[in-house]
C-alpha cells in the first residue's frame, strides 16, 4: 500500500524534519544525553502502566473485587491518561518540557505513597486511576518530543530508542513487582516505586532549551513556536497564572481542529486501539492464568518472556531504522496481524509452552506495532505535530477506556470465560489493521481539498490582506498601490513564482524577498522563519508557492515590516 503525497502531509512532513544544513542542530555530547535521560522517563513511565496487574492482584483478589472493579480501575487509569494527553502539547508550549516532566514525576510518586496506604479498592481511583493517570502519557510523549527535539537528523532512530523503553519496563515490571511483592508485600512495592518515580525528576533536569546547545545562535527571525522558546520561556516574557492557564486552554482548544484532518483522526484511531488493546490484555493475562490454576512463577515467567520478545522487537526496529523509511506501514499491517493471530491461538487449550510461545509471539508483533505508532505520526504529520496528533488520539482514547474497556469486563462476568474476552480483544485488533486500508481515501480527500483552497485563492485575498496592512498603519500608499497592481496580474494557479513576475517598481526589493522565502530547499532555515510567524492554515501553502498567495503569505503575517525597512533602507542611500 503506497502513500501518494498530498500537500497537507507534505507540507507538514517538511516542517518536522527540516534538515541538519539548514536547521540549528544541538550538540551531539548534550543531545546523546538527553536521549539517554528520556529513555530512563519512559522505562520509569511505562512501568507504572504495566504492573498493575502484578502489582495489585494479590490485593484486589484478597479484597475480592470482581473483575469489573476491577477493569474499570485499570480504564480509568487510561481514561484520565488519554484526557492529560491532551494538555501535552499546550503544557510543553507554555511551560516547557523541564517544568512539565518534573511535576509529573512528583505526582506519579505521590500517586504511589497514597496507593501504599489505600484503605479499599475503591480508593484506588483516587490514588492511582486519577493521580498517576493524570501525567502517566503526558511523560511518554514529551520524553519521545524532546529526544526527537534534539536528534533532527535521526528522528526514526531516536523514536526507536526512547520507545524501547516501554519494552525494558514490560520485562523489568513482571519479575521485579513479583520479587518485590515476596520481599516487602503489597504496600512495600508500592512506596519503592514511588521512590523509583523520582527518577523522572532527575531526568527532567537535563532537558534544557535547545538554543542553549547549539553550535550557534538562533537568527532573529526565530518564531514563537521555537522549541527553544517553548522549552524555556524568557524570563524577560514571564506570564502570570491566569494568562497561562488562558494560553493553555486555548491551545488545547486547538487541538480540536485536527479532526478536521483524516490523517490526523485515523493515525489517532490506529494508536488509540493499538495502545487500549495491549493494556487491556496484558492486564488481563495474570488474572487469566492464575484462574486456571498456573502459580504466581509460571505467570512471571510467561509474562517475562513476552516483555523480552517486546524489547526485542524495537532494538531490531532501532537497528534497521534507517532502512524503514516511507515502508513503516506495511510493517506495522503485518505485525498487527500477527498479534491477532497470536491471541487467538493463545485462547486454544494448551500447555504452559504453548502458551509462553504464543505470548512471546504476541509480545514481538505488539513491540513492533508500539515502537512504529510515534514514528509513523512523524512521518506522515511530522514533528510539529507530533504532540497535538497525539492529544487526538487522547480523546479517542477516551472513549476506547470508558466503553469497550469496561466491557470486557463485563463480557468475562457475564459469560464466566476469559476466552471470550481474548476473542472481543481479537476482533478489536482486526478491526483497527483495516483502518489502514482508508488512508487512502483520506489522502484523495486532502489534495481535493488543497485544489478546492487553490481554485478559491482569488484576487480578493491580496486585497483583503492589504486592507488589513493598512488598517494595521504598515503600508504606506505608494506600496499599497505597488501591492494592489501586483494581484491584479493575470496569473494562473498552481504556477511557480518566479522574479520575473514581480512589478518593475522596487523590483530588486521584490526579488530579494523572493529569494529569501523561495528558496530551493522547502524547508530551509529561511523559509521556516516565514512559516514559524503563521499558523496551521499556512501549512498546505508551503509545498507550492504560487504569484497569487505569496503577498498573502508575507503580508498578512506581519512580514511588511521587513519589507518597508529594506525599502527605507535603499531610499535613504539614494539620499545620501
Amino acid at each position: 500500500m503506497g502513500h501518494t503525497h498530498t500537500p497537507l502531509r507534505e507540507a507538514t512532513k517538511e516542517s518536522g524534519e527540516g534538515t541538519a544544513e539548514t536547521q540549528n542542530v544541538p550538540h551531539k555530547g548534550w543531545a546523546a544525553l538527553v536521549t539517554f535521560m528520556a529513555l530512563l522517563a519512559y522505562v520509569v513511565s511505562a512501568t507504572n502502566a504495566v504492573t498493575f496487574g502484578t502489582a495489585f492482584s494479590g490485593y484486589l483478589m484478597e479484597e475480592r473485587a470482581s473483575s469489573t472493579k476491577v477493569s474499570w480501575i485499570y480504564n480509568m487509569f487510561h481514561v484520565v491518561a488519554c484526557l492529560g494527553s491532551c494538555l501535552c502539547a499546550p503544557l510543553v508550549e507554555e511551560l516547557g518540557w523541564r517544568n512539565v516532566m518534573f511535576v509529573s514525576g512528583l505526582l506519579t510518586s505521590l500517586s504511589w505513597v497514597l496507593s501504599a496506604f489505600t484503605p479499599s479498592p475503591d480508593f484506588l481511583f483516587l490514588s492511582y486511576s486519577l493521580l498517576n493517570g493524570l501525567v502517566g502519557r503526558v511523560t511518554l510523549y514529551t520524553s519521545v518530543h524532546v529526544a526527537v527535539c534534539y536528534n533532527p537528523e535521526y528522528p526514526g532512530l531516536t523514536n526507536n530508542i526512547v520507545t524501547s523503553g516501554s519494552g525494558i519496563g514490560l520485562l523489568m515490571s513482571a519479575p521485579f513487582t513479583a520479587y518485590l511483592n515476596d520481599e516487602y508485600s503489597f504496600r512495600g512495592t508500592a512506596l519503592i516505586l514511588a521512590a523509583l518515580n523520582l527518577h523522572i525528576c532527575l531526568a527532567a533536569m537535563v532537558f534544557h532549551p535547545l538554543q542553549w546547545h547549539t553550535s550557534r545562535p538562533y537568527a532573529q527571525f526565530d518564531g514563537d513556536r521555537d522549541h527553544g522558546k517553548a522549552s524555556s520561556p524568557s524570563s524577560g516574557k514571564a506570564r502570570t497564572a491566569r494568562a497561562s492557564l488562558r494560553n493553555v486552554l486555548t491551545k488545547t482548544r486547538d487541538i480540536f481542529r485536527l479532526f478536521r484532518s483524516p490523517h490526523a483522526v485515523l493515525l489517532a484511531l490506529q494508536v488509540c486501539f493499538n495502545q487500549g488493546i495491549f493494556l487491556n490484555t496484558w492486564t488481563m493475562m495474570p488474572f487469566m492464568m492464575s484462574n486456571q490454576g498456573y502459580s504466581v512463577e509460571e505467570v512471571t515467567y510467561c509474562m517475562t518472556l513476552s516483555a523480552a520478545a517486546n524489547l526485542m522487537a524495537r532494538v531490531v526496529l532501532a537497528v534497521s531504522a534507517i532502512w524503514l523509511k516511507q515502508k513503516s506501514h506495511i510493517l506495522y499491517i503485518v505485525a498487527s496481524l500477527l498479534s491477532t493471530a497470536t491471541l487467538i491461538a493463545f485462547s486454544i487449550e494448551g500447555n504452559l509452552t504453548w502458551r509462553t510461545l504464543c505470548l512471546a509471539v504476541w509480545g514481538f508483533g505488539f513491540g513492533v506495532t508500539f515502537a512504529l505508532n510515534t514514528l509513523i505520526i512523524i512521518e506522515i504529520m511530522g514533528t510539529d505535530l507530533l504532540l497535538p496528533v497525539l492529544g487526538v488520539c487522547g480523546i479517542l482514547s477516551t472513549l476506547f477506556h470508558l466503553t469497550l474497556g469496561p466491557l470486557i469486563g463485563v463480557i468475562i462476568d457475564a459469560s464466566q470465560s476469559s476466552t471470550n474476552g481474548l476473542y472481543f480483544l481479537a476482533g478489536l485488533q482486526l478491526l483497527a489493521t483495516c483502518i489502514w486500508v482508508f488512508l487512502p481515501l483520506a489522502d484523495a480527500v486532502s489534495e481535493r481539498k488543497y485544489k478546492k483552497e487553490q481554485a478559491h485563492a482569488t484576487v480578493e485575498c491580496g486585497t483583503e490582506s492589504c486592507k488589513q496592512c493598512e488598517l494595521d498603519g504598515d503600508v504606506d500608499e505608494e506600496l499599497e498601490k505597488n501591492l494592489h497592481s501586483w494581484t491584479q496580474l493575470d496569473v494562473q494557479d498552481n504556477v511557480p513564482l518566479s522574479p520575473d513576475m514581480f512589478p518593475m517598481q522596487h523590483r530588486q526589493i521584490w526579488v530579494d524577498l523572493f529569494i529569501r522565502y523561495n528558496t530551493p530547499v522547502p524547508s530551509s532555515a529561511a523559509v521556516e522563519r516565514l512559516f514559524s510567524m503563521g499558523s496551521d492554515v499556512m501549512r498546505p501553502k508551503r509545498s507550492s508557492l504560487t504569484a497569487k498567495n505569496l503577498e498573502k503569505l508575507v503580508f498578512l503575517k506581519g512580514n511588511i515590516n521587513l519589507l518597508k525597512g529594506r525599502w527605507e533602507l535603499e531610499d535613504s542611500d539614494e539620499e545620501d
